[in-house]
C-alpha cells in the first residue's frame, strides 16, 4: 500500500480499504456534486455506482439490478417508502454487498435493501439503515477517496 489507512485512537484500523468515488453521475443529470461509490451487489458480474445517501432509510437499486435478487428471501410484507420520486411500495430483503478496494481489502456486508419494481432506472442509492450503519467510512473530497472498514 502506498499510503497508510486511517487509524483509530486505540491504534486499530479505522479503514481497511480505500477506493476512489465519483462526484458526478456519468450522465451529468444531477446539478450538484454527490458521492457515487462502486459496489458489487451479489450475483452481478462487476461493480455499479450507487449514491451514498445517509438520509435514505434503505438502499435501493434500479429494477435491472433488483431483478438479480428475485429469489432472495424477503424479510417483510410490502411496505411503503417515501422518496424524492414519490411514494413507492416494495419489500425488504437481505443481500451480500461488496465494497471493492483499490487499495487494502474489499469489504462484504449483509445489507438490507428495498426491492421495488417501479423504481427509476439507473438510480442506485446506498441508505443508512441496513448498510451504512454497519460500516465505518471517511471521505477525502480533495482526492475523491472513500475509506471504509467493518
Amino acid at each position: 500500500m502506498s499510503e497508510t489507512m486511517l487509524q483509530r485512537s486505540d491504534g486499530n484500523s479505522f479503514a481497511t480499504g480505500r477506493a476512489r468515488y465519483r462526484d458526478r453521475e456519468s450522465d451529468q443529470s444531477e446539478a450538484t456534486a454527490k458521492i457515487y461509490i462502486r459496489v458489487i451487489p451479489r450475483r452481478l458480474p462487476g461493480p455499479i455506482f450507487a449514491q451514498l445517501d445517509t438520509g435514505a432509510p434503505w438502499s435501493v437499486f434500479d429494477p435491472e439490478v433488483s431483478r438479480e435478487f428475485a429469489d432472495t428471501e424477503v424479510l417483510d410484507e410490502e411496505i411503503a417508502l417515501q422518496t424524492r420520486f414519490g411514494s413507492r411500495t416494495g419489500r425488504l430483503a437481505r443481500i451480500a454487498l461488496t465494497l471493492p478496494a483499490e487499495e487494502g481489502e474489499e469489504l462484504t456486508v449483509q445489507a438490507t435493501v428495498f426491492l421495488c419494481d417501479d423504481w427509476p432506472e439507473g438510480k442506485n442509492f446506498l441508505g443508512y439503515s441496513g448498510l451504512i450503519e454497519k460500516i465505518r467510512f471517511a471521505l477525502d473530497p480533495e482526492q475523491n477517496l472513500f475509506y471504509f472498514g467493518g
